[in-house]
């Protein structure tokens, strides 16, 4: 049985608290270790579990498979064939230390979808392969769950990218996240169709539906 989703989101103030450590924390729980897919390369990561002050952390370490020969041994103690750790995120403390570390997962593995994804589950601690896997297949419901949403939600701005071949589709972060192509660019812009906006951060540009239809001629140099 998959996990619910429980208090939201997490905070990340407490990373910076941690900046000069350059250890896991002994009271650090070991909860798994899995691959991550990224081009160009894949890599190891690590995930640990503290309980400390009132908060539940998730600490993370990352290694490279290739040159770790023996990474699947990899664990608490370990630290020198490490690349990098650092303390994620954190949550207020909960009575089910499980709850509150699947929690902490799932932000986690879901914070960088789009730029990597987890894959190979390498070695259990607090976590087996299968409480792993649940946590990926929450995410993948959730994602599935907003793309259909965002297919019934589409606003006029969605209409006038697709009437300027902007190509746009739902992201899967939200009932109302969607991205369309740039014009002239290699990057997204992201449209809100709640809102009825778009916005491209790297052109440095947003706005409704008429100032898209103004960027695009703009760009295309029919002024």
């Amino acid at each position: 049985m998959r996990f619910q989703k429980v208090r939201g989101e997490p905070t990340y103030e407490r990373k910076k608290w941690y900046a000069d450590l350059n250890v896991i924390p002994e009271d650090a729980i070991f909860v798994c270790a899995y691959v991550v897919f990224m081009n160009p390369a894949d890599f190891g990561v690590s995930a640990f579990f503290r309980r400390a002050n009132g908060f539940d952390e998730l600490w993370v370490a990352s290694w490279d498979a290739e040159v770790n020969a023996n990474y699947k041994d990899i664990e608490h103690g370990q630290h020198e064939r490490y690349d990098a750790f650092h303390c994620a995120l954190a949550i207020p403390s909960a009575i089910d230390v499980k709850a509150s570390c699947q929690t902490l997962l799932y932000h986690e593995l879901k914070a960088d979808l789009g730029y990597s994804s987890p894959g190979e589950f390498v070695r259990g601690g607090l976590f087996t392969d299968k409480e792993y896997f649940d946590v990926i297949l929450s995410i993948k419901d959730e994602i599935e769950d907003h793309l259909r949403q965002a297919e019934k939600n589409k606003s006029e701005i969605v209409a006038v990218a697709q009437e300027l071949g902007l190509q746009p589709e739902p992201t899967g972060k939200g009932p109302h996240s969607w991205r369309a192509s740039c014009p002239g660019t290699g990057h997204p812009i992201w449209i809100d169709t709640q809102k009825n906006i778009f916005g491209c951060p790297w052109c440095k540009k947003k706005g409704d539906s008429e100032l898209l239809r103004l960027f695009v001629k703009e760009r295309k140099g029919d002024f």
